[in-house]
């Protein structure tokens, strides 16, 4: 395997556990929250939504980067000739 290819590699690996830790966090705080409702318990919910909330903003900033990166990558990409998206074929 290319250094390249290494190098991205790793990067996917980093950002599927940044981004795994958060969306377990929310599924479980949202699965909570319904439970407390469930059972009339809505502060106990509210928070729980609130968690779930900043792990879904933890997902965002993640997301927004990976845009960011995609698309000057992409820009790098089309200045080559031959390549695809910045990434060797």
């Amino acid at each position: 395997m290319s250094e390249h290819h290494e190098k991205l590699r790793r990067h996917v690996a980093l950002i599927a556990h940044e981004l795994v830790g958060p969306g377990s966090l929310v599924a479980g705080n949202v699965e909570f929250a319904r439970d407390e409702l469930q059972q009339g318990r809505t502060r106990d919910a509210i928070e729980a939504l609130d968690d779930a909330s900043e792990g879904m903003k933890r997902i965002a900033k993640w997301v927004a980067e990976l845009q960011r990166i995609s698309r000057r990558g992409l820009a790098e990409g089309a200045a080559k000739p031959g390549s695809a998206g910045g990434v060797d074929a």
